[in-house]
Formats: structure tokens, sequence, C-alpha cells
């Protein structure tokens, strides 16, 4: 934690002559309207309109007669309803009810790796596909670059849906920077990790200035208008070999990458953060010992997912039906046999309940979709 700190003051010394000023916040006066203001603005930063909380599970009991005044809204607001709620985005009660500008708490991954894959066993991967992250304000990386190059590692969690869209829960690490070799290494070793156990793409964001300070200092969520980097993903950085792409980047540092892996105790971490079953590995290079990540679907399910691209790819991109309907439609198509196929495990097939078998499938399809759908972005840029 000591070391934590001392990185926090190193960067924070960084930050200030790379950014010039610190962000201006306007001194607030704490009153019982402005937690009512904050109760709300939360639900906003996560993409989550007024009218639409009483549908988060969890916020059923609130009504939209409450949220329309703030008196009676804030008869709503107990501390044990206030709590519920910092809980439910993971943010500091304090940001609600002091009217403190930091809303979350830092990770303090720095030097405790080992701390990222405790938070990373919260984060369900059947309904998230890339939880992890990278926020900057830079194009790239480069090891041979003497410029501050600043960069956040979030995770988010998925916590609630409507409609198409999904919610977040947000964990934001300290501002590291790739220029401090001891803050590169250990991002590298973290996305190799990261990379063997789960198989899943790290993307890379881009903000500008403003935006990355309001980040980096905590007063906004990184569910915020960023730019995606199809050129490169984190895991690329890492001490990874690829079948396509002659990786990593900066080769030079791969063995002290490795070195670093064992000194923080991550070299050995086996969990098993994605479910196995009907996700074989595509080839023997892709095969991680003790993981069960990094499979792909099989040809019966493969040939499902194709099936509904064929059937409503073209709906959804008028706006003839939205995904969540076209998801649902094929569900209802479905035979037992092919639902099984698109369960992530079927263990538990026979005594699932209708709704709650229809939920999984349907986030199976949708996540696929989604995927197709970045893939269809990211050979447009690249063509």
């Amino acid at each position: 934690m000591i070391s934590a700190a001392l990185n926090f003051i190193r960067n924070k010394y960084h930050s200030m002559i790379y950014f010039n000023d610190e962000p201006v916040l306007e001194e607030l006066v704490v009153t019982p309207e402005l937690v009512a203001k904050r109760f709300i603005s939360l639900f906003k930063m996560h993409g989550i309109q007024i009218t639409e909380i009483p549908e988060i599970k969890g916020f059923e009991s609130i009504s939209l007669y409450e949220l329309n005044s703030t008196d009676r809204l804030l008869q709503k607001l107990t501390p044990d309803f206030l709590k519920k709620t910092a809980d439910f985005f993971g943010i500091r009660i304090e940001w609600l009810r002091s009217g403190e500008p930091d809303l979350y708490h830092h990770r303090f991954w720095y030097k405790n790796l080992t701390e990222f894959f405790e938070d990373l066993k919260e984060i369900d991967f059947n309904q998230i596909y890339d939880p992890f992250e990278i926020i900057t304000i830079n194009d790239t990386f480069d090891v041979h670059s003497d410029s501050y190059q600043p960069f956040l590692l979030v995770l988010k969690k998925h916590i609630a849906e409507i409609d198409d869209r999904e919610v977040f829960r947000f964990y934001v690490e300290l501002e590291w920077d790739w220029h401090h070799a001891p803050c590169r290494l250990q991002a590298k070793a973290l996305a190799t990790k990261y990379y063997e156990l789960t198989h899943r793409m790290i993307p890379i964001y881009k903000v500008d200035r403003d935006t990355f300070k309001q980040l980096s200092n905590r007063y906004i969520t990184p569910e915020t208008e960023k730019t995606k980097n199809h050129k490169v993903s984190f895991e690329e950085f890492g001490a990874l070999d690829f079948n396509y792409f002659d990786g990593p980047y900066e080769k030079e540092e791969r063995d002290a990458v490795l070195e670093e892996m064992k000194e923080y105790k991550i070299d050995s971490i086996n969990y098993q953060y994605i479910d196995e079953e009907n996700e074989p590995a595509t080839n023997e290079t892709d095969k991680v010992k003790n993981s069960k990540a990094g499979r792909k679907p099989d040809l019966g399910k493969r040939e499902l997912k194709e099936r509904f691209i064929e059937m409503y790819h073209q709906k959804i991109q008028i706006n003839k039906i939205s995904r969540n309907q076209a998801a649902a439609e094929f569900y209802q198509c479905l035979s037992p046999d092919e639902e099984k196929i698109l369960l992530r495990s079927t263990k538990n097939y026979d005594h699932l309940n209708e709704n709650k078998l229809e939920e999984l499938i349907t986030r199976t399809i949708k996540e696929y979709y989604r995927d197709y759908e970045r893939n269809i972005i990211r050979n447009t840029e690249n063509s």
C-alpha cells in the first residue's frame, strides 16, 4: 500500500506538470437537495434516464411520482437506501451524501497485481466480453519515448440492462505512466496473464485531455465519449506470442515482463474465469494450461449464430427491430437441442425455468452480434 501511495504521489507530480493545472471544482454547499440531485445524476452518469430508474432491479420500489419531486424523493433516500445505491454502482457513499468530488475508491493494483485478479473474480464473463480496458490520451505507447504517457486501468462489471443498453459498475485504478518502467512492466504483466486466463481482448480507448483528467481524479465515470484504437489491443504489448501478429510490441522487454509476473506472484494464477464447456480451443498454441479461456464455439453454435445474423442483421440495421426483440424472436424458434448448444453450460438445463433459459440464451446471441458488429467496424477501418 505504501508503494502504491508513493506511485500516486509521483504520478500526481508528473500529471500536474503535464496537464499544467487541475480541474477547478465548484464549491458545493451540502444540503438535502444536493443529495437528491446527485442521486439522479448518478444514474444519468451510467446511462440511465430518470424515468428508467424504476426498471432497474433493486430500485423498483421507487416510483416516478417520487422521482418527480425533490421533497418526495428525499423521503425515499434513507441512509440504507443511499448505501444500497452506492454499493450497486460501486462508488463512495461520501460522493452521494457529503458532496465530495471523487466517485471511486482507487483499487491500488500497483505492486499488488494479485488484487487485480481478485477483483476480476467479480466479473461474470457470460455477461460481458471485454471487462478490462485501458484509457489514455495517446495514440499509442512507446517505450523509447521520453514523454509522459498516462493511462488508466479500468474493470467494468455488468450490473443491469435496459433495452439494448448495458449498465456497468466501474473499478478505476490510479493513473499510470508508460514512460515509468515499473508501471509499464506491471501493466504488461497484467495484460499477459489476463489474456492467458481469458483470451479476451483488452481494448485501448483514447479520450481528450480534459476528460482524462476528470477520469483520473475520479470526478466522472468511464462511461464517457471515447475512441477505440482498432489497430492494437493492449495484450499485444505483453509477453505473448500470436499466430496472427509478429508480437509482442517492444520485444526487448519480454523477459523483464516474465520476471515481473514471477515477482508479483501472478505467474501461477490458474483461476478459471470462464466456463470451458462447449468452448474448445482453436488450436494447440491457443490452449492455456488450467484455464477455461480462449475457446471458440463449436460448429453447431457457430451455425446458429450465423443463422441469427442472416435473419436479423438487416432488420436491426434499419431499426425495424431491436437487438433484444430479435434475440427473443430467435429464441422462440429454437429446438431444445439448439437451446443446449447455445447455453454456455448445459449441466443445469433441466432445472432452469423458462425465463432464466431465455435470459441466458438471448444474452449469448446478443453478445455474438456485438462481436459481429465490432468486426465489421474493424474491417472497415483497416480496409
